[in-house]
């Protein structure tokens, strides 16, 4: 088959920041490849690296077709709206709607339904299924799946790499590995690679530690053989008495010319690195302010409107102070204006005087000031020391060379952890998180659960991702056709 891309002997870097080297990647007609891998390591680079926008250190990228890309962040186009595909917007449910009244959902709908509605060439596409609700993402996948022609797809929905790709491009330990088939074919050759690899790290590093342990015997051992012959020579004792000085001196070399062989060896050893791990998410719970008030939010017959559109009607809820409640529905159901009603100051609900919120917004990442660095904006953000930002910046998985990065070269998931952290590091007894798992790889939305499970004030969250749901709220209320009902 003809090849669109070729990659051979690529080594890729941001400024100071190494990336990856890739040994050698293709991209033949036809193929569907998710690319995976953890925040920051160098997704988003590596398309812009294939669309010719990011030059390579070393090696070579030969493209013989262009690619078309749907960016994160892109907007839509006013005088591309004619060319829309409506049918496909109606699958999705995307409502005739000012763009400022739409969700967040709603709105990568109208960007999807633009894009693939001019689309008809090899395609790449950045986090296609953030926000999308699970039957919006249902649709996209199928659109994807009879898609003709070559996509490259970076993305952490496991459903979509399940049912779309025929090859997984992930980025591991500062390099590029290709693996043949979907998810679940990657994730038996994962598993085989990383049990391989934990075996040669396990081998590499004992017998390192037999060099190194050689290497300090043969010392020793020629210490004592200097230690002796200092002795003699104090005592003024002739050598026609003891073993001849030529012997010793000879010994000597030997034991020297024995250590420079096992430097030698040990310099020429092929290092064999661990897997890096993620550090788990740790609250700074010195920043927590207990609330005594065992119910602090109550609402009965509470109503919700945005424009002239209502989004809940007649609703009755109350949240303790320790509960772990999700609110999930449809894009457009009115999530995220439920959270926004919690921040304001209305007469349908209560909410105790003593309440702290601290909220995160996955749709403000575009308001991240973009010329400061993560720690520098904390700063101005929070009251607390560098070296504490410093360690929750960590903690929440942003790698050390990040830190002092400006925001705008930052990843989508980092500048997620980045306002992740601002929500820890406001005082609070109240978290209201909306669609936190946006952006964010599969190890840290791990971590998040137990953050979740751990924090010891009431966490109100909005997801579409229902097996994070199920693992982290006790409460569950559905929107669902102006009705905000318990079903668990």
């Amino acid at each position: 088959m003809p090849k669109h891309i070729e990659l051979k002997g690529v080594r890729l870097s941001l400024g100071d920041r190494f990336l990856y080297e890739i040994d050698h990647l293709s991209v033949e007609s036809g193929d569907k490849i998710g690319i995976i891998g953890d925040n920051g390591t160098g997704k988003s680079s590596l398309l812009r690296l294939i669309m010719g926008e990011l030059k390579p250190e070393k090696g070579l990228v030969q493209a013989d077709v262009s690619f078309n890309y749907f960016e994160q962040w892109e907007k839509v186009k006013s005088d591309e709206m004619e060319s829309l595909n409506y049918q496909f917007l109606s699958q999705m449910r995307v409502p005739v709607l000012e763009r400022e009244l739409m969700s967040g959902g709603e709105d990568q709908k109208l960007r999807l339904g633009q894009f693939i509605s001019l689309q008809q060439g090899p395609l790449i596409l950045d986090e296609p299924t953030n926000f999308l609700d699970a039957c919006s993402i249902n649709l996209l996948i199928e659109q994807l799946v009879h898609y003709r022609s070559t996509l490259l797809i970076v993305t952490h929905d496991r459903d979509l790499l399940s049912r779309v790709v025929n090859k997984i491009w992930a980025i591991e330990n500062r390099q590029i590995v290709e693996y043949i088939g979907n998810y679940e074919a990657y994730l038996s050759q994962y598993q085989i690679r990383s049990m391989t690899h934990q075996h040669d790290h396990k081998r590499y590093i004992q017998e390192r530690n037999q060099i190194v342990s050689a290497i300090e015997n043969k010392k020793a051992q020629a210490q004592r053989l200097t230690n002796v012959t200092s002795k003699q020579k104090q005592r003024n004792i002739r050598p026609s008495r003891l073993a001849t000085s030529k012997d010793k001196q000879s010994g000597l070399k030997g034991i020297e010319r024995s250590v420079k062989q096992l430097e030698n060896r040990l310099d020429n050893l092929e290092v064999v690195e661990e897997i890096n791990r993620e550090n788990s998410i740790i609250f700074p719970k010195d920043n927590f302010h207990q609330l005594h008030t065992k119910i602090p939010i109550i609402a009965h017959d509470f109503h919700l409107e945005k424009g002239r559109k209502v989004l809940i009607e007649q609703a009755s809820f109350q949240f303790a102070n320790n509960d772990k409640v999700a609110i999930i529905g449809g894009n457009g159901a009115g999530k995220t204006s439920f959270l926004d009603s919690l921040t304001e100051k209305r007469q349908d609900i209560f909410i105790s005087s003593k309440a702290l919120i601290s909220r995160y917004e996955s749709y403000n990442r575009h308001k991240l000031p973009t010329g400061t660095t993560p720690i520098a904006y904390l700063r101005e953000e929070s009251e607390y020391s560098e070296a504490f930002i410093r360690d929750t910046l960590q903690n929440l998985g942003i790698k050390r060379n990040s830190l002092q990065l400006p925001i705008k070269h930052l990843s989508g998931g980092e500048c997620t952890r980045t306002l992740l952290a601002k929500a820890f590091l406001s005082p609070s007894n109240i978290l209201l998180l909306d669609e936190p798992t946006n952006f964010l790889d599969v190890t840290t939305m791990e971590a998040l659960k137990a953050l979740i499970q751990t924090y010891p004030g009431l966490v109100i969250l909005t997801s579409h991702d229902r097996t994070f749901v199920e693992a982290t709220a006790k409460i569950i209320y559905e929107i669902k056709e102006t009705k905000m009902v318990r079903i668990r």
